[in-house]
């Protein structure tokens, strides 16, 4: 029981820690740049709006964006993730965003973050993230579009593979993607995995080819 009191107040007070200098720089940032796809913990006070918004803000903590922030932060597939707390999220709607995105973090390398497809990784910081910025591609980069010549189709990094398959599947067609619908493509397709074609269209010696002639035997 004594053990069980002392985590807890150690959680706690991890989770009243004031964000650092770095990440409310990139937090104000995005909010500036991009008020549309950003959101700030509505748990937690933040920084005034930067002065170089690139539209008016509304700085009261309850902004239309907080539901898309709690969404997010509770869809994981391990739920101590869930317990972490961003202090914003940020949410784009195309590449050129998160480019952006990155290059202020990369002015910023004190903030630590967080990239979010379907939150299915279990180890809790790398899709989710206490105190930092949480770029989650679910909520706007999830489409899936099949291309004009019908042999291809462009995937989102926030889709899930049920989704993909429900779209490919009007056309009787598939893709070599996860096993579980519930799995975020941005995860999957970085990180690997496991499909039901993997062994007819994946060629793994080709992978581990280029490993054999370099430098790292």
């Amino acid at each position: 029981m004594l053990l069980r009191i002392l985590l807890a107040a150690l959680l706690a007070r991890v989770s009243l820690a004031s964000p650092s200098s770095d990440v409310t720089a990139v937090c104000q940032y995005l909010e500036a740049q991009y008020p549309a796809y950003f959101a700030w913990d509505p748990k937690a006070k933040h920084p005034q709006p930067a002065t170089n918004a690139s539209v008016p803000i509304d700085s009261d903590n309850n902004n239309g964006n907080a539901s898309v922030y709690t969404e997010i932060n509770k869809d994981y597939w391990n739920n101590a993730n869930s317990k972490l707390r961003a202090t914003c999220a940020f949410f784009p709607g195309n590449a050129d965003q998160v480019a952006d995105a990155v290059k202020q973090l990369g002015k910023y390398p004190a903030a630590p973050y967080g990239l979010k497809s379907g939150g299915h990784q279990p180890a809790p910081g790398f899709s989710a993230t206490d105190n930092g910025v949480l770029i989650s591609f679910e909520p706007n980069m999830a489409a899936t579009t099949r291309t004009e010549d019908g042999n291809h189709f462009w995937v989102g990094p926030g889709a899930r593979w049920g989704d993909v398959y429900n779209v490919t599947g009007e056309t009787n067609q598939v893709v070599v993607g996860g096993r579980l619908a519930n799995i975020g493509v941005g995860g999957f397709t970085l990180g690997g995995g496991l499909s039901y074609y993997s062994a007819q269209y994946v060629r793994f010696h080709k992978f581990f080819t280029p490993l054999r002639s370099s430098a790292n035997r």
